[in-house]
């Protein structure tokens, strides 16, 4: 078994959530607590199997099964804070191209207390990912965030967020990133329908220069019950534009990298009663780099039933 060793971000994030939640709140015991559970199982189609962590691209298509699961539990301390911890786990495997089966660990844990009205929180995060039965990489988070209500109708999160990223025999892009984002979430009809706007800003720093780059991500959607077949009858589409900019030259090409990445994601989530609801998704990623593994389109289509409790 492979020992996945705990960093100074790990010992940070968690020594700063216990030493805040204490110094909040003394001795006094949690006033209540939360426990949910999800899943999520089906089947999905992709064009274009692409791995854009390591700029693999296959030119080919493939079915998969995939499984979705996760879990989360929330505790209030005091009249003012929370602490949270979860768990989720996702897995696909493809029906032929076994090389890019994928299996993704995630645990996370966050303080959040109540300010005069602002939330503030920090928010740890540690991802292992598996890619055809080896190793991938591992991913430690940390991330410092505030968010608010100005208006009925508006809700603003900020947040900058420290990660760390390890790379199996991929020395060269194991990388330090350093992110700022805003974004922010207008009600038009309560939580029936509301739309999200959003903006982070990206500074990695990979071990080969070549890998160094900034990038400007911008983000936009809508989110909406339909009017039939329940209060949990949703759409949602999301648009996600990235532009990179490398600062060495790569040299497979000859010249310094330039990327810009465009994703559109439509999802609609039908409920069958209180715990079961079915989902039918569809991605679409169209990548432009002068590099030519990263240079591609794909579309994805998913569907499958999955259960809250």
């Amino acid at each position: 078994m492979k020992y996945i060793e705990i960093k100074s971000t790990v010992i940070f994030a968690i020594a700063c959530s216990i030493a805040l939640a204490l110094a909040s709140t003394g001795p006094a015991a949690a006033e209540g607590s939360e426990f949910s559970v999800d899943g999520y199982v089906g089947l999905e189609h992709e064009d274009n199997i692409t791995v854009t962590e390591i700029d693999a691209e296959t030119n080919e298509g493939d079915w998969a099964a995939i499984l979705e699961l996760g879990a989360e539990y929330e505790v209030e301390i005091g009249e003012k804070n929370t602490l949270s911890f979860g768990y989720d786990f996702n897995m696909s495997e493809q029906f032929d191209l076994s090389d890019f089966d994928q299996q993704i660990h995630g645990a996370n844990a966050t303080f959040e207390r109540d300010i005069g009205g602002i939330n503030a929180g920090l928010t740890y995060q540690f991802f292992y990912a598996r890619l055809g039965g080896e190793g991938l990489l591992d991913m430690h988070r940390v991330s410092p965030f505030i968010t608010v209500f100005p208006t009925k109708k508006l809700f603003i999160r900020a947040a900058y967020t420290y990660k760390d990223k390890d790379l199996k025999n991929r020395t060269a892009r194991d990388a330090e990133t350093h992110m700022g984002e805003i974004s922010g979430f207008y009600f038009i009809d309560g939580t029936d329908t509301f739309a999200s706007l959003g903006y982070r800003y990206e500074d990695e720093d990979a071990f080969a220069d070549e890998f160094d780059f900034e990038a400007h991500v911008f983000k936009a959607g809508i989110d909406t019950r339909l009017p039939f077949g329940g209060e949990k009858n949703r759409f949602e589409i999301d648009v996600t534009y990235e532009i990179r900019d490398y600062s060495a030259v790569t040299p497979s090409i000859g010249e310094v990298r330039d990327d810009d990445r465009l994703t559109v994601d439509v999802s609609w989530e039908v409920p069958f009663n209180e715990l079961l609801f079915g989902r039918v998704g569809y991605r679409y990623r169209d990548f432009s780099s002068n590099l030519p593994s990263a240079d591609f389109s794909e579309n994805l289509v998913s569907f499958g039933i999955g259960f809250e409790y």
